[in-house]
């Protein structure tokens, strides 16, 4: 809880930092079309049942809406949304759990580096959150998901095509307590651990 506090006043801080400058600076907005690789590390696992959840890689669209404070700070929201099949390890077999949709929805306050050359750097921290719905487990299975609240880490660079028009390579970093609870028959069977999302996504910017 501490954690999540302080990353709410971090996040308060430079945007009060950067809003005496707003209104000087133009073109404060900036729109990603973005196509995103996720890859997810899971270390879900269940004290009555060996092995441990694995979550598959997934390809998606998404896109990414900024608003600059000042030529170096801004605050991004991210919508993610997508598709992941889930299966349980355990040695050398997999069985699938079914499908399940996820909203994973990131605030990061970043700081941008060199913002007045062609190619940029920045890095970006704030809260996440992992909805999940949309479930549809394989026969025989009956999966409850716990929604839950993480953090991201963000590094990335832009590129100026143009005074309005840019190239972005972006990489988050989502960590996040993940719980589940699988029904097999009458028995019910908790799983939680760690869950972290790799998002790696290369897109085109539009600033007005």
């Amino acid at each position: 809880m501490r954690r999540k506090i302080g990353l709410w006043r971090w996040i308060l801080c430079g945007l009060l930092m950067g809003q005496a400058n707003a209104q000087s600076y133009p073109d404060n907005w900036l729109v990603h079309g973005t196509l995103t690789g996720v890859l997810v590390d899971s270390s879900v696992s269940s004290s009555m049942l060996a092995g441990h959840a694995h979550v598959g890689a997934q390809l998606t669209p998404g896109m990414g809406i900024s608003y600059f404070f000042t030529p170096h700070w801004a605050v991004e929201f991210t919508p993610g949304l997508a598709d992941y099949q889930v299966s349980w390890k355990r040695g050398g077999r997999e069985t699938s759990m079914g499908k399940v949709w996820a909203f994973s929805p990131i605030l990061a306050l970043q700081y941008h580096f060199m913002p007045e050359r062609s190619l940029h750097p920045y890095i970006g921290v704030g809260p996440s959150y992992i909805h999940f719905f949309d479930v549809n487990p394989s026969a025989g299975y009956r999966i409850d998901y716990r929604n839950r609240w993480g953090y991201a880490l963000q590094a990335g660079a832009e590129y100026q095509i143009s005074s309005r028009w840019s190239a972005n390579f972006d990489v988050k970093r989502v960590s996040a307590q993940a719980a589940l609870v699988n029904h097999i028959g009458s028995v019910a069977i908790p799983a939680k651990g760690n869950i972290t999302l790799w998002l790696i996504g290369v897109g085109i910017g539009y600033r007005f």
